[in-house]
């Protein structure tokens, strides 16, 4: 069994909920993946919800700030042993992710990166460019499992609805692009 830790990068400067600056934001990741470590814990998801509507609206430097702490953090997180690294579309973390595994000195082959459908994504077109605007933000040419994130849109959730059709269209996406690598 593999173990996942959730390394949770805290609001951004110049975000409302910012009380911290980014050296402090990115001590703190690193020391959450070192205390991951020491635990026995086998890959890490960096997750980053407080900045979400602010990161919306194109590159400001909330994203760079936002992408330069998750890239520091994977490269951290590969330097102490790490080889799997999970993101998603709606952690809003993948360019980041990207630039740490690109940049973290470990073989592209050695490490282990998943990455999820956004929830809202239930038709196979929408997958299939879905999947590979997954795979030019993290700026690799595969990922090792992508998943639907969700079997419901997350506005939908809980609701009667259960999307089967457009989660096998989806999955029927991820499985085509899968036998092309």
């Amino acid at each position: 069994k593999s173990v996942i830790g959730m390394i949770h990068v805290g609001a951004l400067p110049g975000t409302p909920a910012s009380s911290r600056s980014l050296r402090e934001i990115e001590a703190q990741a690193v020391k959450e993946a070192k205390l991951y470590a020491s635990a026995g814990v086998h890959g890490l998801m960096l997750e980053n919800m407080h900045d979400t509507p602010y990161l919306r609206g194109g590159v400001g430097p909330e994203i760079v700030a936002a992408m330069t702490v998750v890239a520091r953090a994977v490269k951290e997180a590969a330097k102490i042993g790490y080889r799997h690294i999970d993101t998603a579309q709606a952690y809003q973390n993948e360019r980041g992710v990207g630039e740490g595994i690109r940049a973290c000195g470990v073989k592209r082959a050695d490490m282990f990166i998943t990455t999820k459908l956004a929830a809202e994504v239930k038709s196979y077109k929408k997958a299939v460019s879905s999947i590979d605007q997954s795979l030019k933000t993290m700026g690799l040419d595969y990922a090792d499992m992508m998943i639907i994130h969700s079997p419901q849109p997350w506005t939908k959730f809980g609701e009667k609805e259960r999307y089967f059709e457009g989660n096998r269209e989806a999955w029927r996406a991820l499985e085509e692009r899968s036998e092309e690598h």
